[in-house]
């Protein structure tokens, strides 16, 4: 006659008291765009880099450009995994829209911290950088998929989003210039609509310098719908 031992009887799976592991992609993807970021932001000499380590002049791209894309992408993925797992676990929209919340705004903050330390003159802050920008795109996209989940809505707005930009730049004259494609070129640095409405924007505090601010607000609040098909 054969006994079973009742240690093994009684044994659970350690499997089922494990918590989710993080996507891995996601860790490698996010760390990999870290090290180029610290890369190309010490490329030795601008004027002497290879191209693929510095910004497009203006119009165009280069992998430089493909950065804070990616950041984005990591922003919008990561939104939907933590979001799905807190709804799960039985949190409410209310309370994660306040969580939402308050980490934009700490994150906006923290960029105009980094941005303006030590001095925080309102004529040298920059008020949407990189830092503010995710802040804007993820309180977007965070407050999009609470609404609704499902991901149609989301394409649906950022196809709008992109669509209506591009209506925006191509055809609505720009004041003091002219219509883009007749009195000006498409997309001219200087003379398109978003530096203009940023210059009227912020001129409050100081005209942008130079004229045509990396990261309009404009482009961000697009940004931030376009990334909410993640």
């Amino acid at each position: 006659m054969t006994t079973t031992s009742p240690s093994f009887i009684n044994a659970k799976p350690s499997l089922t008291a494990a918590r989710p592991g993080r996507l891995l992609s996601l860790d490698v993807l996010r760390g990999l765009t870290i090290a180029f970021m610290i890369l190309v932001n010490n490329n030795g000499n601008e004027a002497q880099a290879y191209w693929p380590l510095k910004h497009a002049a203006w119009n165009g791209f280069t992998p430089t450009d493909l950065v804070f894309p990616t950041f984005l992408f990591l922003v919008g993925i990561s939104t939907v995994y933590s979001t799905a797992a807190r709804l799960a676990q039985g949190a409410t929209r209310q309370s994660l829209f306040l969580h939402v919340l308050r980490r934009s705004i700490i994150l906006y903050l923290l960029g105009l911290v980094v941005n303006s330390f030590p001095y925080f003159h309102l004529h040298t802050m920059r008020f949407y950088g990189v830092l503010p920008r995710i802040a804007i795109c993820y309180l977007i996209i965070a407050s999009l998929y609470l609404i609704n989940p499902g991901w149609r809505s989301k394409a649906a707005l950022a196809i709008a989003a992109l669509v209506g930009y591009w209506i925006l730049m191509r055809f609505v004259p720009v004041p003091g210039y002219g219509v883009p494609t007749h009195d000006i070129p498409l997309l001219d640095r200087d003379a398109n609509l978003t530096a203009w409405l940023d210059r009227q924007i912020f001129s409050v505090f100081s005209a942008p310098s130079p004229p045509w601010p990396p990261l309009s607000l404009a482009f961000s609040l697009v940004s931030g719908y376009a990334h909410s098909a993640h």
